[in-house]
């Protein structure tokens, strides 16, 4: 249950067209934490009412910076159900590209199928990441258990862009600013 509500978090693959026609693909991480001005974003009620489908607290607050990250990187101000929308996409494109790349318990296994799979493939990365720091060469529920408690302590999803995420007793990181 826990796994489930950190569903809706995840990193995500933007595509870009370059000047020659190219797509280029970037990840989202870095962008979607880099703080900015602070801006006054007006939500629609549409999109107020789309975010509350995200479970309160944690996700629901990562969930609402990465999608006012997105806002900045559109110049915009106004978040609506369409940009909320090209998160998840973003989202989708990013966890479609990932694979599991280790053993999983069965029960580690029905539990990472009920997340979303727009998410899906993000998550099992960074809890095969924890996997692989705690020595497992199986995915277990404990292994679960313990990225989900760090994430939710620590306030950042993607362990790539804070090394050692994982190797910190908990209650012991300090938050370095907005996105991590």
């Amino acid at each position: 249950a826990a796994l489930a509500r950190l569903a809706r978090s995840g990193a995500a693959v933007e595509t870009t067209t370059a000047s020659d026609g190219a797509v280029e693909s970037t990840d989202d991480t870095q962008a979607d934490n880099e703080s900015s001005d602070p801006v006054d974003f007006e939500w629609t009620p549409e999109a107020e009412e789309r975010m509350e489908r995200v479970p309160e607290g944690f996700l629901r607050a990562l969930t609402r910076q990465r999608i006012e990250a997105l806002a900045r990187r559109y110049n915009t101000t106004t978040i609506t159900p369409a940009l909320i929308e090209e998160k998840y996409a973003e989202w989708g494109r990013g966890s479609a590209k990932q694979e599991m790349t280790l053993a999983w318990a069965d029960t580690a296994l029905e539990r990472i199928n009920r997340i979303p799979g727009f998410v899906r493939g993000m998550v099992i990365l960074e809890v095969e990441r924890r996997a692989r720091e705690m020595g497992m060469n199986t995915v277990t529920e404990a292994v679960i258990d313990r990225a989900s408690s760090v994430w939710k302590e620590s306030g950042v999803f993607h362990s790539e862009a804070d090394a050692g995420l994982y190797k910190q007793p908990h209650g012991r990181r300090e938050r370095r600013g907005r996105g991590n």
